[in-house]
């Protein structure tokens, strides 16, 4: 079974040593002084790791649309903007998002400004541009949803208020350079009432779809997705799905599979005694039509995430008669919509549960986030990991402050698999106002989050108050290979150890022409589609030394993301046979494939040469990484990765760079490569394995000697 994504290097041999990292759990906790509520509405994870979280805080005479940037080690802020340009209240950012530079897009509402977005320098946090959408009536709207496409623009979805209307759905794109507004799209129920988008994505071709309620004559609020050109706003289908009683009908979360097909969920009234009903809908990503479609009775589907096998995990509450409203996680299968487990949380006060969002980690294990209701406590901040497979509990933390209302309204999962959650904590009477602006981080793998210290600073923007808990937390042991040999620095693109370990990496213009090259000859081309901003290596061993063509066996394909953490992987263990001098992936003879991470890899003659016409240059050999981190396990190949943030703890050589490690013990050889953000051989170095003392340095890529021994 693979080791964990953050097991950084790799066992290559039966003696090992073990290294030892560390992270940080932190509590960061924003008062305003006005004794008032402050949430947080959302976060992400950047790049380097760092936090950003969004919402509103309450000063003297004002409210604040809230951005904060906070170090992913420590929890301390890097920078943090409170605008308030109205001189008045309604200020809030409700979502937030990270382009690929690392700039921050915030949207919600600012007073009577409209639909708002906001862009920030990652760095500084200085204002890059901001965009006010305003209908053609005299109330404010808002923003409640953000996604950016490939290119960087930003789709914003929300509502705005026109004449003759109560509130439309709208949806617009605004350049991520300038936040000029390219277009929109908006739509009045026939009741002309309140229509809201409450979620906004991009699929894979940069079209839009936004889900949310419209409200129409005889029916009420109706569960509403609307699909869009991403270049014009044009509408390319709408789906508006009524409950058995009219009333109120919404969609809340949406996700896409890998074919761009939609998992839409929200709340169907059917029954006036349920109350409603918990509903997941999959849609076609041509015609919006029904997949299939799964209610179950009373409940409410607040979000959704879609795993790499395709199957739905949809999260929110469900009713019974003796528990109320339990918080509750339901996984079902992509393709057929049948139910493959589910787990229920009921508080000890038999009231209402709730959970508000849902993240995957990279081993597709699920994060909840929410609140429960406990006797003596109230509402208590609750967060749990469930096993990908079952359902099954793999921890649960449950927080109270003082016994008011917390609660967890977003939830990510960070390039080293840690939970980043946020939302509002009740400080009260002892704390520093009401609900406080609240960013928790835990230990992903065993939600650990003991803390040995606080740290107080001051504001005077806001008079507000700032409290970082941290506690530092030991990282799982990291077995790593026991390695000998001086290892030189290459750039080579001919990087091979002849009969032994074999390996080639692929950049993103090169990774993304092979998976088009793989859609196109099998002819799926209408459900698949290549993966943007990805690269990705494929490694395979030969078994020794021989003029007879042998299998090169075992293999691996591993997709990567831009700071290099394992998206998918795919292994193999009978590729067609080549001559043993021949190196890998340029033979004649050699037709390797591989069916994995959604898509599919096929390196035949032919995609060979095509590759090589198309980006200017062949495949450069490197280094292959593993499946999510660990050993491919019963086989003589073993392999890992080291992410962007795994690798800064090398030294500040390495900042922005990722690598890989990959070894074959019998044949007692290596090959490690250093690789830039787009996929692009930064150095390269190779090395041999000494079976008879069973450690040795790594040295190379600017990497400080390192000892691997017993």
């Amino acid at each position: 079974m693979p080791a964990k994504r953050y097991a950084a290097l790799l066992a290559l041999c039966a003696g090992y040593s073990v290294l030892v990292t560390t992270a940080s759990a932190w509590d960061y906790e924003l008062a305003g002084a006005a004794n008032a509520n402050e949430w947080a509405r959302a976060v992400v994870s950047d790049a380097s790791g760092d936090v950003l979280a969004a919402g509103f805080t309450i000063g003297p005479s004002a409210d604040a649309f809230t951005v904060v940037k906070l170090s992913g080690e420590n929890g301390t802020e890097v920078w943090r903007r409170d605008i308030n340009d109205n001189g008045g209240f309604s200020n809030e950012a409700a979502a937030v998002a990270v382009d690929g530079v690392g700039d921050v897009v915030a949207v919600g509402m600012l007073g009577h400004g409209g639909l708002t977005a906001i862009k920030f320098s990652g760095a500084s946090g200085s204002e890059l541009w901001r965009s006010s959408i305003h209908g053609t009536g005299s109330s404010a709207g808002a923003a409640f949803a953000v996604s950016l496409d490939s290119a960087g623009d930003v789709v914003v979805g929300g509502e705005i208020f026109n004449t003759g209307a109560s509130g439309d759905w709208a949806i617009a794109k605004l350049s991520g350079t300038t936040g000029v507004e390219a277009w929109r799209h908006v739509v009045n129920g026939s009741a002309n009432g309140l229509d809201y988008v409450y979620a906004v994505g991009v699929d894979s071709a940069g079209d839009v779809v936004a889900s949310g309620s419209t409200n129409n004559l005889g029916t009420g609020q109706d569960f509403t997705v609307v699909k869009v050109a991403g270049t014009t706003g044009l509408e390319t289908w709408r789906r508006v799905i009524t409950g058995a009683v009219a009333g109120s009908d919404s969609a809340s979360g949406l996700a896409f599979d890998v074919a761009d097909n939609v998992v839409v969920v929200g709340s169907l009234l059917n029954d006036f005694t349920t109350g409603g009903d918990f509903t997941i809908v999959k849609l076609a990503r041509a015609t919006g039509a029904d997949l299939w479609r799964r209610e179950i009775s009373g409940g409410d589907a607040k979000a959704v995430s879609v795993d790499a096998a395709g199957d739905v995990v949809a999260a929110g509450s469900l009713t019974h008669p003796t528990t109320s409203a339990d918080f509750a996680v339901v996984k079902l299968s992509g393709g057929s919509g049948a139910e493959l487990w589910r787990h229920e949380i009921n508080g000890s006060s038999n009231a209402y549960d709730y959970v508000h969002a849902v993240a995957l980690d990279p081993a597709d294990d699920v994060v909840a986030a929410g609140y429960t209701d406990n006797q003596g406590t109230g509402l208590d901040w609750t967060v749990v990991k469930l096993s990908r497979s079952s359902g099954a509990e793999l921890w649960r933390r449950t927080i109270d402050r003082a016994g008011g209302s917390d609660s967890a309204n977003a939830v990510a999962v960070d390039g080293d698999g840690d939970v980043l959650t946020a939302g509002q904590t009740d400080n009260a009477p002892p704390g520093l106002g009401n609900l406080d602006f609240t960013v928790l981080k835990v230990r992903g793998s065993d939600g650990s989050f003991s803390f040995s210290g606080t740290t107080t600073t001051t504001s005077t923007a806001l008079a507000t108050t700032t409290t970082v808990t941290t506690a530092t937390l030991p990282r799982a042991t990291t077995t790593t290979a026991t390695l000998a040999g001086t290892v030189p620095t290459t750039t080579s693109t001919t990087l091979m150890l002849p009969g032994r370990l074999s390996c080639a990496t692929f950049n993103q213009a090169q990774w993304r022409f092979l998976e088009q090259y793989f859609i196109d000859s099998t002819g799926l081309s209408d459900i698949l589609k290549p993966s943007k901003k990805r690269h990705g290596f494929i490694c395979g061993l030969l078994p020794g030394p021989s003029s007879v063509p042998r299998l090169l066996r075992p293999g691996i394909s591993v997709r990567l993301t831009p700071k290099g953490v394992v998206e998918c992987a795919d292994g193999a263990d009978g590729i067609p046979s080549f001559p043993d001098d021949c190196p890998f992936l340029s033979c004649d003879s050699v037709c390797a494939e591989f069916i994995g991470c959604g898509v599919g890899i096929k390196l035949c003659p032919a995609a060979r040469a095509a590759l090589a016409t198309a980006t200017g240059r062949s495949a450069t050999p490197a280094l292959a990484g593993s499946l999510r981190g660990g050993r491919l396990e019963g086989h003589d190949l073993s392999c890992a990765t080291l992410s962007q943030r795994e690798l800064r703890q090398y030294g500040r050589q390495f900042r922005k760079l990722h690598a890989f490690f990959c070894g074959s013990v019998p044949d007692g050889v290596f090959i490690g490569t250093v690789l830039r953000k787009k996929g692009d051989l930064q150095c390269s170095l190779q090395g041999a394995i000494n079976s008879a003392t069973g450690c040795g340095p790594v040295v190379g890529c600017g990497f400080p000697q390192m000892d691997f021994c017993p």
